[in-house]
């Protein structure tokens, strides 16, 4: 078939075709589509047991963090050091003064809560009479827990007759200063090369005389005695070991001994643990004393035990507190074999010269 027959005749064939208008029936098959719900994923919430709980978490930390500000101190505490004899020598005039003082105006004790049995009657009145003695070391140590590193020692014109002087401040729980002054000469000795001191210590109005030495043997040690008159005086001994101090004050009172007391001092962190011993023969009590705070205000923590009796041990809490117009020592007592109760001592002070 030639080309032009072959034209025509698909002409002729597409003359035969009938083409559908399918419009309508286009639009509804749409119609009957349902569309497809979409469903986007959930996005994730939290559980209202997750939030209250991150909310319960929260308050609890503010509370612990508001409590542990409260328990510190208000100011930064120094501890005073003795590694040089200035501050051995400051530390016993504050010490020796305020026990010579403080016999002017006996320790006077109330005792708030009685036991009730015999047995805690007997066992109650020793540990009191003991108490009542060591009242008169609490403001000492008091003043070696709250007085700054080098008690704010200033070197000041030398009196007349003297070679030095200094002025020096110690403070107590009460954040109270008490202003001293040392004039002294110091000599050291050709054959020995010990240290020796002698001169006077001014608190206020008072005047008490001391004089003192390194032992031959040990320049780690001191002598010292600081006398209010020819019948009182205390001799104070100190000793340097490697990771502690002792303070042994031997106290005499009208020509007669009354009091000897070991006080050992270990350097722990930034504060003391001090230990006591205290009283004479059956008598005798160590007593171990660290630096607590409650409520911001510095108190003693206190573990006791008895030499001669180790059935009569326990803790103290010493706090100080107002009563009658005037502050006193509150000491609860918490016998490790028997029930807590309740003491108070007038807290003397020693000495009068408050700055």
């Amino acid at each position: 078939m030639r080309h032009k027959d072959i034209k025509n005749f698909i002409k002729s064939k597409a003359h035969q075709v009938e083409l559908k208008d399918q419009k309508l029936e286009i639009l509804a098959r749409v119609k009957d589509l349902t569309p497809k719900e979409i469903v986007l994923p959930q996005k994730k919430t939290l559980q209202p047991q997750l939030l209250y709980a991150g909310a319960l978490l929260t308050i609890v930390i503010v509370v612990i963090t508001v409590f542990i500000l409260a328990q510190r101190p208000t100011e930064s505490i120094n501890p005073p050091e003795f590694e040089n004899i200035d501050n051995v020598v400051m530390f016993s005039s504050i010490s020796t003064t305020s026990l010579l003082n403080d016999t002017d105006d006996a320790p006077v004790y109330h005792n708030l809560v009685q036991p009730l049995s015999v047995t805690t009657l007997n066992q109650t009145f020793t540990l009191d009479e003991n108490l009542k003695d060591l009242s008169k070391y609490l403001n000492i140590l008091e003043q070696l827990f709250a007085s700054q590193k080098d008690f704010n020692q200033e070197f000041v014109e030398p009196k007349s007759n003297y070679g030095q002087s200094i002025r020096f401040k110690s403070k107590d729980f009460l954040n109270e200063q008490f202003e001293y002054r040392l004039n002294y000469n110091q000599a050291i000795k050709n054959q020995t090369n010990q240290t020796q001191l002698e001169g006077e210590i001014i608190v206020g109005s008072e005047v008490f005389i001391f004089n003192g030495e390194t032992l031959e043997d040990n320049p780690n040690a001191l002598v010292m005695i600081t006398s209010k008159n020819t019948h009182n005086f205390v001799e104070t001994k100190f000793e340097k070991y490697d990771d502690y101090y002792t303070f042994e004050f031997i106290m005499t009172l009208n020509d007669m001994l009354n009091d000897h007391v070991i006080m050992k001092v270990v350097t722990q962190d930034d504060s003391y643990i001090v230990e006591l011993q205290t009283g004479q023969h059956e008598q005798k009590m160590n007593y171990t004393f660290e630096m607590g705070i409650e409520s911001r205000k510095k108190m003693l923590n206190v573990h006791y035990e008895s030499i001669s009796d180790p059935t009569q041990t326990g803790e103290l809490k010493v706090r100080i507190d107002q009563a009658d117009g005037m502050h006193i020592y509150f000491i609860l007592v918490k016998p490790d074999h028997d029930k807590p109760y309740m003491l108070r001592f007038n807290r003397n002070i020693g000495h009068k010269n408050k700055k």
